[in-house]
């Protein structure tokens, strides 16, 4: 089964922008620690799990529903860092030298439009889904088909979280995190919860009575001094789970599986955007990310039969006749004699070293 990759594109900039120091700027000076720290770990993705599908969701700089339900919603959180806000339409520009798209939505948070997405990319387009980010709370997307990967460190280490890892780690499963999130809140979020519970009494509620219609439902089986606490903090207990609970049906997305296949980039272009930042590290890797060794070449003949050439020098002597090499992007056409023969897709430096090999015209376009 195909993969849909799902990038949280706010908590990896926001996680990067703090694992990478601020030394990390170009010769003009602009700041590119974020972007980096970005750009590496997606590039880590994208040859680690190798999925067929990728899309980026990011938050608008609107307030949201939620502020809607409870106006103090994250209102705690300080303007956000200018060095941080510049970064973002950096990356931007990096991702689309990546040919992937991007998706916001004005009034929702990235994390909707990746609920959203996932749930129709399981149940209607048939793939199974990775989501990338530095937030927990997309865990509580994770089934037998979405998993969630958590990057630690510097992004050197990704970590995939299934149900099980989920409930290893952290001690309650998927589908209890908003259960748990709507007893003891989330300071990060400013998600009150129940006033004098905190985590260890919000996991040992949970693992006792499952959910909070359990928790609610078995009030009498508590101490009174627990008895009292959710009874007073019902009201925040049911705001807290509203709050903290993904939206999985935000409307009017306008995106299909078509529209986030992982076409092939310009290598060219993307070096030069990575020149730009000064990712010399990053422009090494390139090569093994694109794994050009393993190109197998077609050329078709005349009659159109097909012949597959594993390498170059296997190629017959098309010097004979009047034949050049077009590539667009990576796609490579074979000339000869005016007439034009499609192969397989390639990459542009075969293309290349197909001319230099053979002694052909190339013309890019």
């Amino acid at each position: 089964m195909s993969k849909l990759l799902l990038v949280d594109g706010n908590a990896i900039i926001h996680r990067a922008f703090h694992a990478f120091p601020p030394t990390l700027r170009n010769k003009e000076g602009v700041l590119v620690n974020a972007v980096y720290g970005f750009t590496s770990m997606l590039m880590k993705v994208l040859e680690e799990f190798e999925p067929e599908y990728v899309l980026c969701c990011f938050d608008m700089p609107h307030k949201t529903f939620r502020h809607e339900i409870f106006p103090d919603y994250k209102g705690h959180r300080a303007k956000i860092d200018e060095d941080l806000a510049a970064q973002f339409s950096l990356v931007e520009e990096v991702l689309e030298s990546f040919n992937i798209p991007i998706s916001k939505e004005v009034g929702y948070e990235a994390d909707d439009l990746i609920g959203t997405i996932s749930k129709l990319a399981v149940n209607n387009w048939g793939q199974e889904v990775l989501i990338v980010t530095g937030d927990k709370d997309l865990l509580q997307l994770v089934d037998n088909k979405t998993h969630v990967i958590l990057p630690k460190g510097s992004f050197k280490t990704l970590i995939e979280y299934d149900e099980s890892l989920t409930f290893e780690s952290f001690g309650y499963y998927p589908d209890q995190v908003v259960d748990f999130k709507s007893m003891m809140g989330d300071p990060s979020d400013n998600i009150p919860g129940v006033k004098g519970v905190g985590k260890k009494t919000a996991l040992t509620l949970i693992t006792k009575y499952k959910n909070f219609e359990g928790i609610y439902s078995n009030l009498e089986q508590e101490k009174p001094r627990t008895q009292r606490l959710l009874s007073e903090g019902i009201e925040q207990a049911q705001l807290s789970k509203e709050l903290a609970t993904i939206k999985r049906d935000v409307p009017g997305l306008d995106v299909s599986l078509s529209s986030t296949k992982l076409s092939d980039f310009n290598k060219q272009e993307l070096i030069e955007v990575f020149k730009k930042f000064e990712f010399r590290s990053l422009i090494t890797k390139l090569d093994k990310f694109i794994n050009e060794e393993e190109v197998q070449i077609s050329i078709f003949n005349e009659g159109l039969d097909e012949t597959s050439y594993k390498d170059i020098s296997d190629l017959p002597d098309l010097t004979l006749y009047d034949a050049y090499v077009i590539y667009s992007d990576v796609k490579l056409v074979i000339g000869v004699e005016g007439k034009y023969y499609q192969s397989a897709t390639v990459t542009q430096k075969v293309c290349e070293s197909l001319a230099k090999a053979k002694s052909l015209t190339v013309i890019g376009f």
